[in-house]
C-alpha cells in the first residue's frame, strides 16, 4: 500500500495495465493490392502491421457479400490460385497478433485473365477426304478442339475460311491442309484425283463411306492401325470387295447389286500406291475367253 494523495493497491494497478495491454487492438493492413496474374491465379499483396505475427485472407465474389477466410499467411503476400477466368474477386485482409485478431481492411478487386489458346487438334475428322478435280471443299465433320491456358479444353468453330491449302485444280496426293484457329496450326491431309473409268478396283479391297479404298494388305499392315482406325471412325457404311468379285455391305453381310451406292475412292494397294475411282465403281473383272 502505497500512501499520498491516497492509497494505491500496487497489485491491482499491475493487474488493470495488464488488461489494457490485452485488450489493445492490432492495426489493420493497408496498402493492399491484387494482381491477376493468369486466367486462374491473383496475387495480394499488402504493407506490413507492428506486431502481427500472421494475417487472414479473406474473399468474395461480391463487394458487400459474405466473405470466406482462404489463407492464413505469415507474410505480406498471398497468391489465390484454383480461380474462374474473366472473373472478378473481392478481397480482405487482417492482422493477427498476440491479442487476436484485428480488424478487416477495406474491400479490393481484381479480374482473372481470360485463358489463352495453346493447341489445337483435330478430334474428329472430316467424312470427306477425298475430291475429285473441280471439287469444292467440304469440312462436313470436322471437329476441333483447342485446349487453353488454364487446362481446359473447347470445341472451336471452324469455317472454310479457317482451312488453307485446299486446290482442285489438278491432281494431288496427299494435299496439306491446315486449320489456322488464333494462330494455332493443325494439318490434315486430302487426295485430289480425276477418277478412272468404271470397273477398275482391284478385289481384295475395304471401300470407307467418307471414300478411302484399302487394299486387304494395307489395312493388315500394322503400321497403317491409326489410318484404318480413322477411316472406321469417319465413315458411315463399310464395303468389302472379295477375292470373289462380290461387293458386300460389313453391316448387313449383304452383296450389293446396286453398285451406285459406292462413293468415289481414292485407293491404295498393299504398298501404299495411289489410284482414284468414280462413284459407283464396281470390282475389277478379269474375263476368260
Amino acid at each position: 500500500m502505497v500512501t499520498g494523495l491516497g492509497s494505491v493497491d500496487v497489485s491491482e494497478l499491475v493487474t488493470t495495465l495488464g488488461s489494457l495491454q490485452a485488450t489493445t487492438t492490432i492495426g489493420t493492413p493497408s496498402g493492399l493490392i491484387a494482381t491477376p496474374t493468369n486466367a486462374t491465379q491473383i496475387n495480394l499483396t499488402w504493407n506490413t502491421v507492428s506486431a502481427a505475427v500472421s494475417y487472414k485472407v479473406y474473399r468474395s465474389t461480391s463487394a458487400s457479400g459474405s466473405y470466406t477466410q482462404i489463407g492464413n499467411p505469415t507474410t505480406t503476400t498471398f497468391s489465390d490460385t484454383g480461380l474462374n477466368q474473366k472473373t472478378t474477386y473481392y478481397y480482405k485482409v487482417s492482422a493477427v497478433g498476440t491479442s487476436g485478431e484485428g480488424q478487416q481492411s477495406n474491400p479490393i478487386s481484381a479480374v482473372t485473365l481470360q485463358a489463352t489458346l495453346q493447341s489445337i487438334a483435330i478430334t474428329t475428322p472430316a467424312a470427306k477426304l477425298n475430291y475429285n478435280i473441280g471439287d469444292s471443299l467440304d469440312i462436313t465433320g470436322l471437329v476441333v478442339t483447342g485446349t487453353y491456358s488454364d487446362g481446359s479444353t473447347e470445341v472451336e468453330g471452324i469455317t472454310v475460311a479457317n482451312v488453307t491449302g485446299f486446290n482442285s485444280t489438278v491432281a494431288a496426293t496427299n494435299q496439306v491442309l491446315s486449320i489456322t484457329v488464333s494462330g494455332k496450326t493443325v494439318t490434315y491431309n486430302v487426295q485430289i484425283g480425276a477418277p478412272v473409268p468404271v470397273g477398275n478396283i482391284p478385289v481384295g479391297t475395304v471401300i470407307f463411306g467418307n471414300g478411302q479404298a484399302l487394299a486387304l494388305g494395307y489395312v493388315n499392315n500394322p503400321a497403317h492401325i491409326a489410318e484404318v482406325m480413322q477411316d472406321v471412325v469417319s465413315s458411315g457404311n463399310i464395303y468389302i470387295i472379295t477375292f470373289a468379285g462380290n461387293v458386300i455391305n460389313n453391316s448387313t453381310g449383304a452383296i450389293l447389286t446396286d453398285l451406285s451406292v459406292l462413293p468415289a475412292v481414292t485407293y491404295k494397294d498393299a504398298n501404299g500406291n495411289v489410284e482414284h475411282f468414280a462413284s459407283g465403281d464396281g470390282p475389277e473383272v478379269t474375263i476368260l475367253l
